[in-house]
C-alpha cells in the first residue's frame, strides 16, 4: 500500500501584507509566519509501518503527479488551503 501526503499551497498572511513594516515584522515575528499542520504528521505516525509513504508539499514547490500510484491520497488543510485542497482534490 502506498499513501501520498498532500499539503497544499496557500498564501501565508505576510506575504499578503506588503504594506506592514518589515522592521517590525522582522522584530516581532523574525521568520515565524504560520504555525506547523499537525495533521499530516499525526496521520503519517498512524500508518501502518509497511506502508510506503510520500509527502508532497505544494508550498515548496513539490510537483503535484496527479498519475503518481498510490492506493491513497490524504490531502491536510487550514481554512485559507481549503480552496487549493479543493482543487487538488478534484
Amino acid at each position: 500500500m502506498k499513501v501520498v501526503f498532500v499539503y497544499p499551497k496557500f498564501e501565508k498572511f505576510l506575504e499578503g501584507v506588503p504594506e506592514l513594516n518589515r522592521a517590525l515584522v522582522d522584530h516581532y515575528l523574525g521568520q515565524y509566519t504560520t504555525p506547523p499542520s499537525l495533521g499530516i504528521p499525526t496521520l503519517a505516525g498512524l500508518t501502518p509501518p509497511e506502508w510506503e509513504m510520500e509527502l508532497v508539499d505544494d508550498n515548496n514547490g513539490d510537483v503535484v503527479d496527479f498519475d503518481a500510484p498510490a492506493d491513497l491520497i490524504a490531502i491536510n488543510c487550514f481554512t485559507p488551503q481549503a480552496t487549493r485542497a479543493m482543487e487538488l482534490a478534484d
